[in-house]
């Protein structure tokens, strides 16, 4: 393979998986924690959907 992409593959999966929690009007969100990882969050409590 000679294409030099770099995949972050987690993050996708963070963004995936915050699209669909929107898409069903959930009032969860997934926050990005640096050093730990992620955490699901109450939507009101700050930016929960924003994109890293």
């Amino acid at each position: 393979m000679d294409a030099e992409v770099e995949t972050c593959v987690t993050d996708e999966c963070a963004r995936r998986v915050r699209q669909k929690l929107r898409g069903a009007g959930s009032r969860v969100g997934v926050k990005a924690v640096w050093g730990f990882g992620y955490h699901l969050v109450d939507a009101g409590e700050g930016d929960a959907h924003a994109p890293r």
